[in-house]
């Protein structure tokens, strides 16, 4: 995959908030229709070099209160009859907190005041944000987003655990917004399992190698494990339902391990190693 770099020139406007919604539901894809022709910004964006692009700052028309999302624009396309520009972008990022519009610099030097409410203006987009756009950029970039996978963010009912075989990147020193993808787990099933457990052991112990946590770590260990999917979440492209003989409890050494081998031979391969 060829490396996208973000040139330091962006365009700021306003943007409706169900232009977001909608761009929301197609993996940060959408578009805006402006009364106004982009004429200079059209030209900027036609004469970038290959693989590099443009910035996209955008702050809620409804209420604006600074840049609330950033975006790259894929194309610019002016319509002098009627006087209006179509802007088509992707990558849509929410932003963790508003950017105030007062430290948005423009390209004439000067910088947007905190009470500006005009659309369009040629902006310089401020590092925070480039640095940002380009690391989503990287994240994700070549991974294919499963349209079925629901948005977590409105689903206290679930637990979100993240997949040990789609680790968190670490990031040490200074701060950085890193962004990843993570499977949904039902929590009750998970609980399920180790009621089955004990109903029928009497205790919990891992399935591979036997490993006790109340033995080692006393109470605080009891009845501990971690619980394993036989046919890990990561692999799968599309919601499933999970049944108890799906999973196993294992300790978090076995779990590691597991997960670093093939999977379709991954637990017998280890419970042959514990039973040399």
């Amino acid at each position: 995959m060829a490396i996208i770099t973000y040139k330091s020139i962006s365009v700021y406007t306003i943007i409706p908030r169900k232009n977001i919604e909608l761009a929301n539901k197609k993996a940060g894809k959408g578009s805006l229709i402006e009364k106004k022709l982009w004429v200079t910004a059209n030209s900027d964006f036609k004469s970038l070099e290959t693989n590099h692009q443009m910035t996209l700052l955008l702050a809620d028309a409804s209420s604006i209160r600074g840049v609330e999302w950033i975006a790259q624009i894929d194309d610019i396309k002016l319509d002098k009859e009627n006087g209006t520009t179509k802007v088509i972008f992707s990558k849509l990022i929410k932003l963790p907190s508003v950017f105030p519009l007062n430290k948005i610099k423009l390209r004439n030097g000067q910088y947007l005041s905190k009470n500006h409410i005009r659309p369009y203006a040629l902006s310089i987009t401020p590092k925070p944000l480039l640095e940002l756009m380009e690391s989503n950029s990287q994240e994700i970039g070549n991974l294919k987003v499963n349209p079925r996978l629901k948005n977590l963010q409105n689903e206290p009912s679930r637990e979100i655990i993240l997949d040990v075989d789609n680790e968190a990147i670490s990031i040490e020193g200074d701060k950085k917004l890193v962004q990843h993808f993570r499977r949904e787990r039902n929590s009750a099933i998970i609980k399920k399992k180790k009621e089955q457990v004990l109903k029928l052991k009497g205790k919990i112990t891992c399935e591979i190698c036997n490993f006790d946590f109340g033995k080692v770590y006393g109470k605080i260990g009891d009845n501990f494990c971690e619980v394993h999917h036989l046919t890990p979440l990561a692999q799968i492209t599309e919601s499933v339902k999970t049944k108890l003989s799906d999973l196993i409890p294992i300790c978090s050494n076995c779990h590691r391990m597991i997960h670093k081998l093939p999977t379709e031979s991954a637990y017998l391969t280890l419970k042959k190693l514990f039973k040399k």
